[in-house]
This record gives structure tokens, sequence and C-alpha cells, in this order.
């Protein structure tokens, strides 16, 4: 189960959000204050406004909780919302491609995201969902994935010790078996909480939806791309520029965060990033950067703060490009 309501999670995009959450850091989440939040969301086209909308609309708490699913944020104890240090470090345009990346492939369930009560993954599975992916794409007989064939991992990647049977079912499927034969008991298999009562035809859809999310969040952060060279359906294959996060994460892969009941130890374990551990006390975080013009300057003045810079240059699109994940021609246009 991936969170839906935003289906890429570009890095620019997301520091745009949490520099939006950042004057409800230490308050209550109430309606209030989600629906204040959400103002600001369509100010900046994030969320669509449809004219007057339900005062007790959802919208914000989904958001709210794709952001605590990606580690960035937590609910305190007593209904607060606080940032991470990942979310600390993204809301301010401290590498938040390389952040972002780190929290894909980290993110495991048990967690407390998997507890919820519209999507109660079982607990008895453990596994860490896109890093079974990216295992799969490297397999040589794998190499890339079309959504379709993400249906599987989606389905049965209940660990990691299923990383043999998805290939099999994956090759099966290339083969021309179709994609419902090889679901090996639909009204168990797909299951979920909101599709329990729906057809099998609907719950296809569903999964195909989730699968595609899963994609989604995977090139939206650069891990995957393309593959030119497969024909046929659009597939994706790993980007091998990120060798070494990948490297990094495989290595840690069997390191889970337990306790997934207690939402703030294990957010603020999941949400460490590149420190050994979160000591902090809950404090005030002051400054927020809430354009993507202005996350591109952030990153380009700090390049500028090491080298002579009199122009802008391809390296430093590419300097940019690395650490944002923004499309270069965006880039272009904000530097000069």
């Amino acid at each position: 189960m991936f969170p839906r309501n935003v289906r890429r999670v570009e890095p620019w995009r997301v520091a745009q959000q949490l520099s939006f959450l950042l004057p409800f850091k230490g308050r209550g989440w109430n309606q209030a204050s989600q629906n204040e939040f959400r103002k600001k969301l369509v100010s900046i086209g994030i969320v669509r406004d449809f004219g007057p909308y339900d005062p007790h609309s959802g919208g914000p708490r989904t958001l709210e909780a794709q952001l605590r699913y990606l580690g960035l944020i937590y609910k305190t104890p007593q209904g607060n919302i606080e940032f991470t240090r990942a979310g600390e470090d993204v809301s301010k345009s401290i590498s938040p491609l390389a952040v972002l990346q780190y929290q894909l492939l980290h993110m495991q369930y048990p967690s407390p995201y998997g507890n919820g009560n519209n999507v109660r993954i079982n607990p008895e599975l453990r596994v860490k969902p896109l890093l079974f992916v990216l295992n799969l794409l490297k397999r040589p007989g794998i190499g890339s994935l079309t959504v379709e064939e993400m249906v599987i991992p989606v389905v049965y990647g209940h660990n990691h010790g299923c990383e043999d049977f998805c290939a099999e079912k994956i090759l099966k499927l290339r083969s021309g078996v179709r994609l419902q034969d090889l679901i090996d008991s639909p009204s168990e298999d797909l299951y979920t909480p909101r599709t329990s009562e729906c057809t099998l035809e609907s719950r296809f859809k569903d999964i195909l939806d989730i699968a595609n999310t899963c994609k989604n969040y995977l090139e939206s952060c650069l891990l995957i791309v393309k593959d030119e060279e497969r024909t046929g359906p659009t597939s994706f294959c790993f980007n091998s520029e990120y060798e070494s996060v990948y490297s990094e994460a495989l290595s840690a892969g069997d390191e889970y965060i337990p306790n997934p009941e207690n939402e703030e130890s294990f957010q603020r374990a999941f949400g460490v990033w590149n420190r050994s551990k979160d000591l902090r006390r809950i404090i005030e975080t002051a400054g927020t950067i809430d354009t993507k013009s202005m996350l591109i300057q952030a990153c380009f003045y700090e390049y500028c703060g090491t080298r002579l810079v009199e122009k802008s240059s391809g390296e430093v699109v590419e300097y940019i490009f690395n650490k944002m994940g923004v499309p270069k021609e965006e880039i272009v246009v904000a530097v000069n």
C-alpha cells in the first residue's frame, strides 16, 4: 500500500509541502489547522480548488499521512505535528533528492502507517517494499519491469525471501500467461480494506493503481528510468547513477526499526537519515522556502559558496539536478 493522494514525490515538491507545513509545527493538527494548510496548498497548485469544499475535508490529512509515510514528520502523543531530521533538512532544501532516495529505500513494513485503519497491513509482513523492487530490477533475468509486472511484488512481496517467487511469476507473465491467471487466490491475494467488498475486476484495477504509484515514487526520485532498449509496453530499469545509494540501502536491508506502535519513536528513528540517532529536544525551527524557484536558487547559492561562478553552466545545472531532481530546463530558467 502506498498513499496515492499525490502519485509522485518529486523532491522539490515535497520540500514545498513541508515549507507550508512548518507554521503548524508544534501545533495541534485539528480541522482548523488542516483547512488553513489546504488553502496554502491551493495557492501553489498542489491541491486543486473546486470552490466551496467540505469544512471537514480529509484532503490535508491524506497529504499529512503521506509525509508521515515518507518519514518526514510525525505526531506527538498530544497530537501535535513535528518534523524528523529528514523532514527538517528537506524543508530547508538540504539535499532533498538524497533524503527522499534514502527514505524510500529504508521504508519498511511493519510501520505506523501500515497500522492505520484504512491500511491494516498484516503485521507479519517484514519487507522494505521499494528496496524489494530494486532488488528485482537488479536481477540479471529481470532487468526492467512494466507497471503490470510490478503488480507481482505488490501482491506477493511479503518478505525478501519472496524475491525468487516473484521473479518466477514475472517470467511467466512475460511468456504469455495472463496476470489474472498468476494470482493464486484472487479473493485473498488481492484483498485490501478499501476493496474488500469490490468485484475482482475492481480489485485488479486497484492493485494496478498501487503498482503505478510504486513506479511513480521510484521514478520521481530518479531511482528508476525508462528502459529504452526493451520493446513493448513502457518498462523501467534501475538508474545506475545511484548505485552507491542502492548499495548502502542493501547493506542495511536486514535492519528493521522495532516497535511500530510507538509512532514518535519509530518516526524519529526512520527520519534520522544521515545521522546515527535523533537526540533533539522538540524546539521551534525557523525559516521556510515556499517556491520551486527559491529551492533551485538556494541550491545554486550553495554551489557558488565553494566555486567561482561567472554564469550558468552545464556543471551548475548538473549539480542542482543531482541535488534536487528538478527538470534541467527549469533549472536553467531559475538560475539565469
